[in-house]
């Protein structure tokens, strides 16, 4: 993701939900930052966190990932020249057949999942994704 395009799902979400912009406790201490909520928010989508585990601001954030997903697509309308796309239209009999073969594709697939998955290769590639988004 562009950070320009993190930057207006920022403003975004602050303009939509007041809970996202930064607060100043009693003492005057800064509390989260906006962009540190909204990296939260991406997080517990990306990795599925169970609703019982998230406090009341739950469908808060759901209405803010809800605004960035919008944001995100209409950008890469933009990007690829893709006007209103009329899904209506499409002929479903024209689909190909599913099929359940293991495939090599499909098996190299399934290991890249794993490889992800392990906990090693995940703090890698978060550090990759950050430096990555801030150069």
């Amino acid at each position: 993701m562009q950070r320009s395009l993190f930057l207006r799902i920022q403003s975004a979400v602050e303009a939509h939900d007041p809970y996202f912009v930064q607060k100043t406790n009693i003492v005057g201490t800064f509390g989260l930052s906006s962009l540190q909520k909204i990296t939260v928010a991406m997080r517990m989508l990306s990795y599925g966190v169970a609703a019982d585990y998230v406090n009341d601001m739950l469908k808060d954030i759901m209405k803010a990932c809800i605004i960035m997903h919008n944001m995100i697509v209409e950008d890469e309308r933009d990007v690829n020249g893709i006007e209103d796309f009329n899904y209506d239209a499409i002929d479903e009999s024209s689909h190909a057949p599913v099929s359940h073969k293991h495939t090599t594709e499909l098996m190299e697939f399934i290991q890249g999942i794993h490889h992800i998955r392990n906990r090693e290769t995940h703090s890698q590639l978060q550090s990759d994704l950050v430096e990555h988004l801030w150069q």
